[in-house]
């Protein structure tokens, strides 16, 4: 089997905004650079600059209802990949109310409609538990933006049919 060769891991500039472990990555430096771009953390890939914005639940659903949001998701038009890491996870009432209020009620229709509304704008979304679990998802965003090609999906053969077409198919 052929030793996998692991892409060079760029360098990390960290907002000046944020505390605790981020400040101690790896080949990182505190800067208000990523700022200028709209997110916490900010490298360079192969094919351009990349960022990563961390919002807690609280904290994504305020800059959601300010202007804030909006003005970060303009900054991050510049950046070749962005994405957006939540923090936590939103709990619902069985009526499918946010539990904790952050100001205005929130439904889980108007949460999945800020989530598809980020998307569109071209800005991935990536989960985390806490902070501690945003150090991991944001060294696997670097891995994943740095790596040379991503096959995935394409390595498993293109399709023969439209799905349900013809029987016997492996399609079908």
């Amino acid at each position: 089997m052929a030793k996998k060769v692991s892409e060079p891991r760029p360098h990390i500039v960290v907002s000046g905004a944020e505390r605790g472990p981020f400040l101690t990555l790896e080949d990182s430096h505190v800067s208000m650079m990523p700022e200028k771009y709209g997110v916490d953390f900010l490298w360079s890939t192969g094919e351009g600059l990349a960022g990563l914005q961390r919002k807690e639940v609280k904290d994504l659903i305020s800059s959601a209802e300010g202007d804030r949001l909006g003005r970060e998701l303009l900054q991050m038009k510049a950046l070749e990949w962005k994405a957006i890491c939540i923090e936590g996870n939103p709990q619902w009432t069985t009526e499918g109310y946010l539990v904790k209020s952050y100001g205005r009620e929130w439904t889980r229709e108007s949460w999945t409609g800020l989530l598809l509304s980020i998307q569109r704008q071209g800005c991935l979304i990536v989960q985390s538990s806490n902070t501690t679990d945003t150090v991991r998802v944001l060294e696997e965003c670097v891995r994943y933006t740095v790596k040379a090609d991503h096959k995935g999906f394409a390595t498993h053969g293109s399709v023969v049919a439209a799905f349900g077409t013809v029987p016997g198919d492996r399609d079908f």
